[in-house]
């Protein structure tokens, strides 16, 4: 059989995700074996950020009370990661692109091993006192966010419970059909496109940061340090959270720290 040529289109069958609506698989081969698809008006996005140095992760924390099944946990997220291709999707360069192809792996179960470099879903599991757990997930912000994670959560506890679900819509499918749409021709879409391009944002208020004080004009950096009375409440809360967590205050507020300038900063 006469191989296609590399970069070349290759269409499945119309695959119905179980929203009724039809999709055209089409992919690329990206070597000889390798089927690769392009990657979504929203990866792209992602993909050029994180070539900027912006964070590439997304991370849920979930707590788990009560008594817990590890053996029975590890299988409930090899069935969701099963299930879902975004989860054992790998990004490979693309020949004369600077975007790379969307790589669906047949197999790519979680790894539990936190520090791994090893693509796809990364979680972790600690007991954080008697009958407390602390879990982790972590996966590539090409392949989730927010929302995603919390149906990963879902969907991996529906199955730790015994239940079952549909068949899910798949993402590379959903992500050929934004394609067509942003580049098919459309008036409605171009009078948005025209709305948002007219506005000025120089009236937009600049949010602060807490305590902030706006330099009037650029000077070098003189840090000092701001001192702050604790309500004697908010101490012992602290305190007992660090006893929870294991950890020291001082330690646990500097996490807080860094999660507010990481919230408020994007």
């Amino acid at each position: 059989t006469r191989k296609k040529r590399l970069g070349q289109r290759s269409q499945s069958p119309f695959f119905d995700g179980g929203l009724g609506m039809a999709f055209s698989r089409i992919g690329f081969l990206v070597d000889e074996t390798t089927v690769g698809y392009r990657l979504s008006p929203q990866q792209a996005i992602i993909w050029q950020l994180s070539q900027a140095g912006w964070p590439a992760t997304a991370t849920c924390v979930v707590r788990l009370d009560g008594e817990l099944d590890r053996v029975r946990l590890r299988e409930a997220f090899s069935r969701v990661a099963q299930r879902h291709e975004i989860l054992r999707t790998v990004f490979e360069p693309a020949p004369g692109s600077r975007l790379p192809y969307q790589v669906i792996r047949e197999e790519l179960p979680p790894s539990w091993d936190e520090l791994s470099p090893a693509p796809g879903l990364r979680c972790s599991l600690r007991e954080s006192g008697r009958g407390v757990h602390v879990l982790s997930c972590t996966v590539p912000a090409l392949c989730a966010d927010a929302a995603t994670l919390q149906g990963i959560i879902d969907e991996v506890f529906a199955y730790y419970a015994g239940e079952d679900r549909e068949a899910p819509p798949q993402y590379v499918d959903l992500s050929e059909a934004w394609n067509d749409a942003a580049e098919t021709p459309s008036p409605a879409a171009d009078s948005v496109r025209e709305y948002w391009r007219g506005l000025d944002f120089r009236s937009v208020p600049v949010l602060c940061l807490p305590l902030e004080d706006r330099l009037a004009k650029p000077s070098l950096a003189e840090p000092e340090a701001v001192q702050l009375r604790l309500d004697a409440e908010l101490v012992a809360q602290a305190e007992r959270a660090a006893r929870t967590l294991q950890v020291p205050v001082a330690d646990l507020l500097l996490a807080c720290w860094a999660g507010l300038l990481g919230r408020l900063t994007a």
